[in-house]
């Protein structure tokens, strides 16, 4: 089935897509196959076949998918350092194995050390916030615990009269 242009609208009820070229949302026109629910962003259906940039000495080929799917191997953009989905298009050369995501292929290249800091930083970010939520849970818990302590020796306390067994010294009943 051919890809269909719909435009100014995206087909989903919201208007929002995630194009299937590059794994970015998108809300504005999209080329549209709507047999196989594959959305194309326009800039991304006019992309070249190749692209030349400085730090690869080869010129970088439009690939529709991981060229090294079948073997297993993760691809990392050699711009942004992380992975690309072996589903999205890439940017690549076989010969030297450089490669980027298709949004990156035109940006500067970011020291691989600045982006360990990033995932490094956000790995601890999610840390604090399991340890946050593992903190109210307990809390939440201690608390129920008490006021159901609380309620079993009222009852203890009223309906059989037995303060030493509740700890209350200034009675004596029994």
């Amino acid at each position: 089935m051919p890809l269909i242009f719909c435009a100014p609208r995206a087909p989903s009820a919201n208007g929002m897509y995630i194009g299937d070229g590059c794994g970015e949302n998108g809300d504005n026109s999209v080329y549209r196959c709507s047999t196989c629910d594959y959305d194309l962003h326009v800039k991304c259906a006019f992309l070249k076949k190749t692209v030349d940039r400085v730090d690869p000495e080869h010129p970088l080929t439009l690939y529709y998918s991981n060229p090294y799917q079948d073997t297993g191997v993760t691809f990392e953009c050699d711009v942004c350092h992380h992975n690309i989905p072996s589903n999205s298009w890439i940017f690549c050369c076989l010969d030297c194995d450089n490669g980027t995501h298709v949004n990156c292929v035109s940006g500067k290249e970011r020291p691989k050390a600045a982006v360990q800091f990033e995932k490094l930083a956000a790995a601890q970010q999610e840390l604090m916030n399991l340890q946050i939520k593992m903190q109210t849970k307990t809390m939440t818990t201690n608390a129920i615990f008490q006021g159901k302590m609380m309620t079993v020796n009222a009852i203890l306390h009223s309906s059989t009269g037995c303060y030493r067994f509740c700890g209350d010294a200034t009675r004596d009943a029994i």
